[in-house]
């Protein structure tokens, strides 16, 4: 077994000793990517795509 053997089986023992941390870490992040993406929205048109330097607008 190789070093990258070895690296993969510390990194499943760090997994499984701490997975409450990775689990409320990627609720974290989760719920942080939604607000963000919700306050996109109301910035979006309805229309499409209307550029100054478009052939079609």
């Amino acid at each position: 077994m190789g070093p990258r053997g070895l690296l993969f089986i510390w990194l499943g023992w760090w997994t499984h000793r701490h997975i409450r941390r990775i689990v409320a870490g990627s609720a974290i992040i989760m719920v942080l990517t939604a607000i963000i993406g919700f306050r996109v929205f109301p910035r979006l048109g309805g229309e499409g795509f209307n550029g100054p330097a478009s052939r079609f607008g």
